[in-house]
């Protein structure tokens, strides 16, 4: 994390402009911050990869029997990744399932055939 901090630094240090900013230690250590807060999200979103593969594909009740793994594990594990999906940053940019397309206005179905016919109409009536 310490290494995450002095990379960002060292890269984006040269954005430091002593004409706008009066303080370059306030600037660096904005720097870091940021580097850590990204360095611990992508720990967790690594982690909570990490737990939904065990749950999914390598957990079974079998090693439960065998008592090779304690099943509050699996219910901490299976707790870690549903706080993780149901945070509040990641339901915003998840985008809504399309439905179906919501008309802004109503049709009548039944007229819509007589509609369509009338345009059908009209349109071969120019063409002439």
């Amino acid at each position: 994390m310490i290494g995450d901090g002095i990379y960002h630094c060292v890269k984006y240090v040269h954005n430091f402009d002593p004409n706008v900013y009066k303080k370059p230690h306030a600037f660096i250590s904005k720097i870091c911050e940021r580097a850590f807060v990204q360095r611990i999200k992508k720990d967790k979103r690594l982690d909570a990869v990490r737990y939904k593969h065990f749950t999914n594909q390598v957990f079974d009740i079998d090693m439960v029997e065998n008592n090779q793994i304690d099943y509050n594990i699996y219910l901490d594990i299976n707790k870690k990744v549903y706080e993780y999906e149901n945070q509040p940053y990641m339901l915003k940019n998840k985008k809504p399932k399309k439905t179906e397309h919501q008309c802004l206005y109503e049709v009548d179905e039944t007229n819509t055939t007589t509609i369509i016919e009338e345009l059908i109409a009209n349109y071969t009536e120019d063409e002439d």
